[in-house]
């Protein structure tokens, strides 16, 4: 099937900036549209790389992401999540469950499919 764009959108507005996220297994990136053309974040200054790693922990008082996560991981897995990209948008009973994923995927009440894992508490 072939669907055609119209040549200008309705509700295009040459203000607006747009983000676009390409979320991998094990890394992702981003760019950003903006009216003058687009943008990339400087995630090189911080990563040395375009991309980060697709992995998130919760072992602070703020969320962590990318290679610190990766690098932590021997000390830190109870607190961190990755493969998402295997879990999001899938019904519980579609996700293949890894024994050493070090959170759990379960069914909610309502159907969703939710990501439990350890997290920082504040005393």
């Amino acid at each position: 099937m072939i669907y055609n764009i119209p040549i200008k959108l309705k509700n295009y507005d040459l203000d607006l900036d747009v983000i676009g996220i390409d979320l991998g297994t094990t890394e992702c990136c981003a760019a950003i549209i903006r009216h003058y053309g687009a943008a990339f974040p400087d995630l090189e200054i911080m990563t040395g790389s375009r991309t980060i790693s697709s992995y998130v922990a919760f072992n602070e008082k703020n969320p962590l992401c990318g290679k610190v996560v990766v690098e932590q991981m021997r000390t830190y897995a109870n607190y961190s999540v990755y493969d998402t990209k295997r879990i999001i948008g899938k019904n519980f009973d579609e996700i293949k469950i890894d024994p050493l994923w070090p959170f759990t995927v379960k069914e909610a009440a309502d159907k969703n499919v939710v990501v439990e894992v350890e997290t920082f508490e504040v005393t």
